[in-house]
């Protein structure tokens, strides 16, 4: 198989780009970060999907989140196209186009199952050969499945998982101490079946011998039975009249039921109003509605009444409630107090200056008299003076009047008459003010919770009339009274009808399995009356006939009881037969599972030997395939190659075994080259796959790698695609001096 061209349509960046091969050595080059190892991931992405977040974050585009692609390649002379794509969130999705067809082909299968036949780890460690890598390999991923392809051609089916299966299977047939496990199991369940043998044995006996009394039983009845037939004609005839008599009593008493229904049916149509009939519920409703609305509407009385009374008392307070108001509209009692005060100051003032100034121009006159004699010019003066003080003692007189006025105005503007009525009532403010607020709020509370039980009151009462239309009434009170007396005439005729329907059903067992016709033929016109028997001989027969009924009464009492313990003991006791085939079959079942442990056991040892031998059969073989490689590589430095269980290396030089770490850089990547192209023809069993180099040769000097060329050479004429991605002109140049065909690719 190889891959004849690919088509990146974005992944990693790279978007749009389109690449062909040959089958052979391919040779891209490409300087640093021009995707090489891009393009070499996105084979491994067409395979395989991505292996885990990291991966697909790293290669996903991030505009889009998506990575996608073609690859197409040729396997036995047919092509196929592989598509796939990735979506964030949707998922990853695959196609395989048969282009001679250009249908789809392999739906439900995966491009590695069809074409490679190993998971991505197999493919990373071997084909796929990482930057500068050396081409490590995780042996024990490798390892195992090498064991398991070599076992079964099927990687995913694991030896080792085999074994661990077998073992499992074992420890469910039989613990290794023997007490537990399927087997033991079983054995336990058989002993118990054994157990259950002998008590059914025991319980078998005890059935035989009630079987043996139960017919003893029916025999005895069926002689009673015998003798009852002797009086048949009598007893029949009597219990036929006494039969029809029930049934005509029973006839009698449904055609009184039936009166009774029709008669309530009437009145319950006759005092139907639009589809209603009023019940007890109605009633009750009504009731209920009428009994709240009573208790509303005296509440509500009892708040007006409360109302009134708080309204009345709040009346007293009616000049300190206008004093408040007017007082709070002059902006407050500090207000207005300050406002009185500030008057009576002023008042006071006025005079006082009048006062000062009538003595201060009286004295001044009797100076001015005296000044006369002695001094006329100064008295002249002083009296000018005097006559200023009079005027302005006569202006502070007509100022404190004025003063006067406005505090009689101010009290008047408070409804007040006298300063002591004001002092009075400034001393009570604030106590009135309190229990006028407190009265205010108390009767607005009641006004509230009075407007809220009217609200109720009306919607209880407009209830009870909704209640009463619905019978057709106009009032609660004639709607509950029509009702009862409906309710009471319906419940006279129903208590009625009940006593009927008492009777009627207490004969209704005995007549409904009467048939009129067929007594009538035993009467055969007799008469069915009580009176009309012959009580003496009916008695007789009567009493042997009571006789012989209580003993097959009893008789059938221990037949019912024999049947009973019977029928427990057949329920309980389990029949010896099949009980015997039980402990058989699981004698028979133990022995098999016994036979198949016992096959667990070989097999288990068997596969781990063969496991054993398996894994010593193969590491010679890729030893020798592996070292004859790297005798190549190195002109046949090394040639002998040892490899462990886990595929970890070693070789011989100079008749000394050395671990693979004490090679240098360049050899040990060789070696390992040789492991990955010998473990590749053993591992893909269906299809050959291209060999992946990416910067593989960078440690290798020019003669190494001249040799690796040739090597690979030879691996491409074996029908094995090599892809070497390298950043070097020298791997082109190597290559062409060495005149080897190769396809050269300039990314």
């Amino acid at each position: 198989m190889y891959i004849e061209k690919l088509y990146i349509r974005d992944f990693g960046g790279t978007k749009d780009r389109e690449y062909s091969f040959k089958n052979g050595i391919n040779i891209v080059e490409g300087q640093n970060e021009s995707g090489k190892s891009t393009l070499a991931a996105f084979i491994k992405f067409i395979f395989y999907g991505f292996s885990d977040k990291a991966e697909r974050t790293r290669y996903y585009t991030w505009g889009t989140k998506s990575a996608s692609g073609t690859v197409t390649v040729v396997v036995d002379s047919k092509k196929y196209r592989i598509e796939r794509e990735y979506i964030e969130n949707s998922g990853d999705k695959t196609s395989i186009i048969d282009l001679d067809s250009n249908t789809p082909v392999f739906e439900g299968h995966s491009p590695e199952d069809v074409f490679l036949g190993v998971s991505a780890d197999v493919f990373a460690h071997t084909a796929y050969i990482g930057q500068a890598s050396g081409g490590y390999i995780n042996g024990s991923k490798v390892s195992s499945s090498i064991e398991n392809i070599l076992f079964s051609a099927d990687e995913n089916i694991d030896t080792e998982k085999a074994l661990k299966r077998l073992d499992a299977a074992r420890v469910l047939l039989q613990h290794k101490k023997g007490k537990g496990g399927k087997i033991y199991e079983l054995t336990c369940k058989r002993d118990e079946f054994i157990r259950r043998l002998d008590e059914a044995k025991q319980k078998n006996s005890a059935i035989i011998e009630k079987e043996g009394t139960l017919r003893e039983t029916k025999a005895s009845i069926i002689q009673n039975m015998e003798k009852l037939e002797a009086k048949k004609d009598l007893l029949n005839y009597y219990e036929a009249a006494k039969k029809y008599r029930t049934y005509k009593s029973y006839k009698g008493l449904k055609k009184k039921v039936a009166e009774l229904e029709t008669v309530i049916e009437a009145l319950k149509k006759s005092y139907t109003y639009e589809g209603f009939f009023p019940n007890q519920d109605y009633i009750d409703q009504i009731e209920t509605l009428s009994n709240e609305a009573k208790r509303l509407e005296e509440t509500a009385n009892e708040l007006n009444r409360e109302l009134e009374h708080q309204r009345n008392k709040s009346q007293s307070f009616f000049e300190a409630s206008a004093f408040i108001e007017k007082v709070n509209e002059l902006g407050g009692i500090d207000e207005v107090v300050h406002r009185f005060k500030a008057i009576k100051k002023r008042k006071t003032a006025f005079s006082v200056c009048s006062a000062i100034m009538f003595v201060l121009g009286i004295l001044l006159g009797v100076s001015t008299y005296f000044s006369l004699t002695y001094i006329p010019s100064v008295s002249l003066y002083l009296g000018a003076v005097a006559l200023v003080m009079l005027i302005l003692g006569v202006v502070f007189i007509i100022a404190s009047s004025r003063q006067k006025i406005n505090e009689n105005e101010f009290l008047a503007l408070l409804d007040m008459d006298t300063k002591e009525d004001f002092n009075t009532a400034v001393s009570g403010f604030v106590s009135n003010e309190n229990t006028l607020s407190i009265f205010n709020s108390r009767i607005n509370d009641l006004e509230e919770k009075y407007q809220s039980v009217s609200a109720k009151l009306r919607e209880k009462e407009s209830a009870l009339m909704a209640q009463a239309l619905r019978f057709g009434k106009h009032s609660a009170q004639e709607a509950v009274k029509k009702a009862k007396e409906v309710i009471r005439l319906v419940a006279d005729n129903s208590a009625e009808m009940e006593k009927y329907i008492l009777a009627r059903d207490s004969l209704k067992s005995q007549a409904e399995g009467i048939d009129p016709t067929e007594l009538k033929i035993i009467l055969d016109g007799r008469p069915y009356t009580e009176d009309s028997f012959d009580k003496k001989e009916v008695e007789d027969a009567q009493r042997e006939k009571d006789f012989y009924t209580k003993s097959t009464e009893h008789l059938k009492q221990k037949e019912a009881e024999l049947e009973r313990d019977l029928a427990v003991l057949m329920a309980t006791a389990e029949p010896p037969t099949k009980l015997g085939d039980s402990i058989n079959s699981l004698t028979t079942e133990i022995e098999r599972l016994t036979k198949k442990n016992e096959a667990y056991l070989l097999a288990y040892e068997k596969l781990s030997q063969a496991s054993n031998n398996l894994r010593a059969g193969i590491t010679p073989t890729l030893a020798a395939n592996a070292g004859k490689l790297l005798g190549i590589f190195t002109n046949e430095r090394y040639t002998t190659i040892g490899i462990g269980k886990d595929l970890e290396m070693s070789y011989e030089t100079e008749g000394k075994l050395h671990k693979i770490d004490y090679m240098s850089a360049g050899t040990k990547d060789l070696a390992y080259y040789s492991l990955r192209i010998s473990l590749i023809s053993t591992l893909f069993k269906k299809q050959l796959p291209p060999v992946i180099f990416d910067e593989s040769f960078a440690r290798l000097d020019d003669k190494r790698m001249d040799n690796m060329f040739g090597a690979l050479s030879e691996l491409s004429s074996n029908g094995i695609q090599l892809l070497v991605f390298t950043s070097q002109k020298r791997d082109a140049e190597r290559i062409k001096l060495a005149n080897i065909d190769a396809e050269h690719i300039i990314i």
